[in-house]
């Protein structure tokens, strides 16, 4: 995302009122610092300093062209045998998907390697679609 001085508070404003779980799929926030931050976010004063700081400044969010990826999440687990994972993330991130380090509702496909563990038993109770590293390959191109 291109974030300019513009119009748009609305991203704000739903990341204040967003779930625990939303925090999580953000690259780089694992279960911890989606506590913390949905915490922060939950503290009356901080609302207050947000708000305040809403009021005195406009935000826009340009997106890119549609992605490859665009609007869909990624969960990794187990090792790959093709690619080191970071590669394989960076991979995800470049054409417009997120990545995740653990399985929820939101999850559209958990890459699954060698010795996959809880991961992809998460996956299958949330019937998430699993797919392995070829799989993955493919859909890059």
């Amino acid at each position: 995302y291109i974030v300019r001085i513009g119009d748009g508070k609305e991203i704000v404003m739903s990341m204040m009122n967003a779930k625990e779980s939303d925090f999580d799929i953000i690259h780089g926030v694992g279960p911890n610092i989606a506590h913390s931050i949905f915490e922060w976010m939950n503290v009356d004063d901080n609302r207050h300093m947000v708000k305040r700081l809403l009021d005195s400044v406009n935000v826009i969010v340009e997106r890119g062209g549609a992605s490859k990826f665009s609007g869909l999440t990624f969960v990794f687990t187990g090792t790959l045998s093709k690619m080191d994972r970071t590669d394989a993330e960076n991979i995800v991130r470049k054409n417009g998907g997120n990545v995740s380090s653990s399985v929820s509702a939101k999850t559209s496909y958990v890459v699954a390697g060698d010795n996959a563990g809880s991961k992809l038993d998460k996956a299958g109770q949330l019937g998430v679609k699993v797919i392995s590293e070829d799989e993955f390959l493919k859909m890059v191109g």
